[in-house]
């Protein structure tokens, strides 16, 4: 292969993998410019490759998928019978399977004959057939970077375009516009959960990744304001975000770094809506620090730790490393603070990409909307987020850069909690279409339940059971609309015995037995300690704690009640009760 060839050749698997990193600057373009074409056979192909590669760069994936590349790998789907069926998608991808390994060896029985035509000798036929091979298999890595990207565009990034249910974008898979691709969808979602795909990072590879981006994190103590009416300072935890330009400045001024123009607009509109969120309630979105030259450990300027220019690198990190303090730590106040700080540091930054905007918007609806002064303003902010990601704007190029850096839910996903927190705010009935679009059964009807239409929660019910019926959550959920006993036996035979919810409406049932045991005979310290075990399993702490004290006023001995008492102490935060128990 010849040198102009292998420079076209790497240049386009860089241009493939700066599409979900970020645009190529004009003169990393011009110089990344392809080489005159040589007279290879191979270069055949290279026509095919351009094509695939700039409808990439442009963000048309669809239109990459239904190009001529496609058909020359794919010839069979312009004849394939589609239908929405489990037997049609198995023998389809095991068609597509074989087809790549006889486009393949195709490029070397090309190469053997070039090399007859040409009379060249064993050498020269196995170079030949190299060449051809790897053109090939860079023409298959691009259709199938097309269709990585695509399915990433349709689930998590957005715009939600009217994509076909279909892999391949052929006529002939668009004709019967009745197939909705429900038997495709469940087919591929059952192969990504066999083959593994909750990818869990490690937190080494975190720090490997701080110290790769010359990045130092950590967290300080700033005196600020958090709301728009606070007199006195106080106490606000800060993000310090030491770069390795920073140490070495020694106090100078540091440049922000290059973001394309159209991330810097998105960017500059976001900006402006933390702005008006900020009018909408009293608590800041980022504290308000005050000026201070004391301090040498936050270089003079505290107000100034938030706003320090970040790459798209280090904000991925800072995301990441919030999302791991999140993990790590449990789900309480003190631990919804201290993911506070990471978040106000990417949300400060001037400049970021789309896709890192929405996942740090993400990470702070999701702490806004456990206060009950943030929890509008939290709601404000998803709906506007869920537009925004199944809008038409920005376009699907903008939105791939660091798709693979940072950890966003799918779109599904995304609209499910955003039909939890209009449930959490009362807006019952703007959940209800949105659990209805998604087909999420029991949201549904537990929304029919809370505006008490128990009648079209139980048509709902079911009829979901005529499509499903040995799925115990439903006969569960018919049992909680007409408190019928008979249901959750049925649950309980389906599931072998095995539904937890179904077991759980025995414990509720026996709660109320002891309940009424102690209002015949209050002194009946078994029972109280009966009811404060079974509210312990049902993880009701304040009730169990409340039926524990009752109990030990009658087994003041019982050793096992004493320590349950002070795990249940612990949950509901009565350290006081906790230190009398310790004397």
């Amino acid at each position: 292969m010849s040198k102009a060839d292998v420079q076209f050749l790497r240049g386009v698997e860089l241009r493939l993998l700066r599409c979900t990193l970020s645009p190529a600057s004009p003169s990393a373009a011009n110089a990344a410019a392809p080489p005159p074409p040589s007279s290879h056979p191979g270069n055949s192909l290279r026509p095919l490759i351009e094509s695939v590669v700039a409808a990439i760069e442009r963000g048309s994936y669809a239109e990459a998928l239904s190009s001529e590349a496609a058909r020359v790998i794919f010839p069979f789907a312009d004849s394939w019978d589609f239908a929405d069926t489990v037997e049609c998608v198995g023998r389809f991808y095991g068609e597509v399977e074989s087809r790549v390994s006889e486009f393949l060896q195709e490029g070397c029985q090309e190469a053997w004959l070039q090399c007859l035509d040409g009379g060249r000798d064993g050498e020269g036929e196995a170079d030949a057939e190299e060449d051809a091979t790897a053109w090939r298999a860079v023409l298959v890595m691009c259709i199938g970077v097309a269709a990585l990207l695509a399915f990433v565009q349709r689930n998590m990034t957005g715009p939600t375009e009217d994509f076909s249910p279909f892999p391949l974008l052929f006529s002939q898979s668009r004709q019967d516009k009745a197939l909705n691709g429900g038997e495709w969808d469940v087919w591929a979602r059952s192969q990504l959960t066999s083959s593994g795909c909750d990818v869990l990072g490690k937190f080494p590879l975190l720090q490997d990744a701080e110290r790769a981006c010359r990045l130092s994190l950590s967290v300080t103590g700033v005196l600020g304001f958090r709301t728009v009416h606070q007199v006195d300072a106080k106490s606000q935890l800060v993000l310090v975000a030491e770069t390795e330009e920073q140490r070495n400045s020694e106090g100078s001024t540091l440049q922000a770094p290059e973001v394309p123009q159209e991330c810097s607009a998105v960017k500059s509109q976001g900006a402006s809506e933390s702005q008006s969120n900020d009018e909408d309630c009293d608590i800041l979105m980022i504290p308000r620090l005050l000026e201070s030259s004391n301090d040498p450990g936050i270089h003079g300027k505290p107000s100034g730790i938030a706003k320090m220019p970040l790459t798209a690198e280090q904000q991925a990190i800072i995301l990441a490393q919030c999302l791991h303090t999140k993990k790590r730590n449990p789900d309480d106040e003190l631990s919804r603070w201290e993911v506070a700080p990471f978040i106000e540091a990417v949300d400060a930054q001037q400049q970021t990409y789309f896709i890192i905007r929405c996942f740090c918007d993400i990470l702070r609806i999701r702490w806004e909307s456990t206060r009950s002064r943030t929890k509008q303003r939290a709601l404000l902010m998803m709906d506007k987020l869920v537009d925004c990601v199944c809008g038409p704007v920005p376009s699907a190029a903008q939105r791939i850069c660091f798709s693979f850096g940072v950890y966003v839910p799918t779109i599904p996903a995304l609209r499910k909690e955003y039909g939890r927190l209009l449930v959490s705010n009362g807006m019952i009935g703007e959940a209800l279409k949105t659990f209805e679009d998604l087909e999420l059964w029991d949201d549904l009807i537990y929304c029919y339940r809370l505006l008490d239409k128990k009648s079209a929660a139980v048509d709902l019910i079911k009829a979901r059971l005529n499509d499903t019926p040995n799925d115990p959550r439903l006969w569960c959920s018919l049992g909680d609309v007409t408190n019928t006993d008979a249901y959750y036996e049925k649950a309980l035979e389906v599931s072998n015995d095995r539904s937890a919810r179904a077991k759980a409406r025995d414990i509720d049932k026996a709660i109320d037995a002891f309940t009424r045991a102690v209002q015949l005979d209050p002194e009946n310290g078994e029972a109280w300690n009966n009811i404060a075990c079974l509210h312990m399993i049902k993880k009701r702490s304040k009730e169990s704690f409340i039926a524990f004290k009752e109990a030990l006023k009658f087994r003041r001995s019982s050793w096992q009640l004493w320590e349950n008492f002070s795990h249940v102490a612990m949950d509901v935060d009565n350290f006081t009760q906790v230190q009398i128990l310790l004397v």
